[in-house]
């Protein structure tokens, strides 16, 4: 999914007029490398190890009675990550006993 997304928006870049060829050359680059990055990251750490290294932000995922959902990769919009990025955070902070309250307040 990941390398369709990339090689999509790599052609888009390649034919955008009047970008110059060095800022495609960079802009392809930086896709490669965020691509390269994402499928390394879902590689070494799946759904199943997430779910069960935080059993209740994994609950909340898995009976979707949180306001979240996952999987959340390399081109999940920030906006959009944010909400079980906080829950495990939440759950993390929770299991090794540190003091630890958001400032970012979510309606």
């Amino acid at each position: 999914m990941l390398g369709y997304h990339a090689a999509d928006e790599q052609t888009r870049l390649q034919q955008r007029p009047g970008l110059r060829e060095r800022d495609q050359d960079y802009l392809i680059r930086h896709l490669e490398i965020q691509t390269t990055s994402a499928r390394e990251a879902e590689a070494r750490l799946g759904f199943e190890e997430v779910v069960a290294a935080f059993p209740k932000t994994g609950k909340a995922v898995t009976d979707f009675s949180g306001p979240y959902t996952l999987p959340i990769s390399g081109v999940t919009p920030p906006v959009v990550a944010i909400r079980p990025g906080l829950a495990f955070l939440g759950e993390c902070c929770e299991k090794e006993k540190v003091e630890w309250e958001a400032q970012v307040k979510l309606e």
